[in-house]
């Protein structure tokens, strides 16, 4: 997926074979043709702003995250996980991993945060912060919810046996090819 300006006709470069391809955007939805692989890439453009977070909340978060990790009611695997999203509006909001003996009802961290935020009227993600042992990276599940709110999403992976040591990456890097729902009414 390639993020592009809305409403504007650009050449980027096919995610298969990296030649030129040209683009078309209407309103929030994009598609990507390579005249040379014919390869056909469309979704969803996000026009969230690149957002840094400065040092003083990216800490912050990935205390909530840690905070939330004790929180845990991981009963069953013993897995404890913590999360916390930093929002466009610059608010935190946590959430941890709650199990339950029929594991299809069993709630991830980083849904519980997103759900949070969610609830308290926030749309639009900046970071995340995941704290388990060992550093661990979200579930696909929890990845595609995350997508829901900002595909590029930077994350922090916090080993909480190495705090010291954060594991940074991105929504793309871990989910290429997110899926995107075009309402028929926004469809070709």
């Amino acid at each position: 997926m390639h993020e592009v300006d809305d409403a504007e006709n650009k050449s980027v470069a096919c995610s298969k074979c990296g030649a030129d391809a040209s683009h078309k955007s209407v309103g929030h939805l994009y598609e990507v043709i390579c005249p040379r692989c014919g390869h056909v890439e469309s979704g969803t453009f996000y026009p969230y702003e690149t957002v840094t977070p400065s040092n003083t909340s990216r800490e912050a978060l990935i205390r909530a995250a840690i905070e939330a990790r004790e929180r845990a009611y991981a009963k069953y695997s013993q897995f404890q996980v913590g999360a916390a999203v930093l929002t466009g509006d610059g608010r935190m909001f946590s959430g941890c991993n709650v199990e339950n003996s029929s594991y299809g009802l069993t709630i991830c961290a980083e849904r519980a945060a997103v759900f949070s935020a969610v609830a308290a009227g926030q749309h639009k993600l900046d970071m995340i912060a995941i704290a388990t042992a060992g550093g661990a990276t979200p579930c696909g599940a929890c990845r595609q919810v995350l997508a829901e709110f900002n595909p590029a999403l930077p994350i922090l992976l916090v080993d909480v046996d190495h705090p010291d040591r954060i594991a940074e990456t991105d929504l793309r890097q871990l989910l290429p090819g997110a899926f995107s729902f075009r309402p028929k009414s926004e469809r070709r």
